[in-house]
C-alpha cells in the first residue's frame, strides 16, 4: 500500500476514532478502547518492528466503526453549528 493510501485511510481513522471516544456520549467506551490500544500498541511495540502489518488486522473493523460514528458525530455537530 502506498504511503498516501495509508494516510488517506488508516490516519484518519485514528483521528475519527479518536474524536468519537473523546466527544461521544458513551462513556462506557472510553477507558474499554483506550485500554485496547493501548495494550495492543505496547504488546507490538515490545514484539515487533512491523507493527502496520498482520497486528493491525484484528483492530481494523473498530477503526471502521468507531471512525466512522466519530465522522457521523462531527458532521452532525458541524451542521448544527451552521443552524
Amino acid at each position: 500500500m502506498e504511503s498516501s493510501h495509508i494516510f488517506a485511510i488508516i490516519y484518519l481513522l485514528y483521528f475519527f476514532t479518536g474524536w468519537y471516544i473523546v466527544k461521544g456520549r458513551y462513556h462506557v467506551l472510553k477507558p474499554f478502547a483506550l485500554t485496547a490500544f493501548l495494550l495492543q500498541a505496547l504488546i507490538v511495540a515490545a514484539t515487533s518492528e512491523d507493527w502496520d502489518s498482520r497486528f493491525i488486522i484484528p483492530f481494523l473493523p473498530v477503526f471502521m466503526v468507531l471512525g466512522a460514528a466519530g465522522v457521523t458525530l462531527y458532521l452532525k455537530k458541524k451542521v448544527d453549528h451552521e443552524r
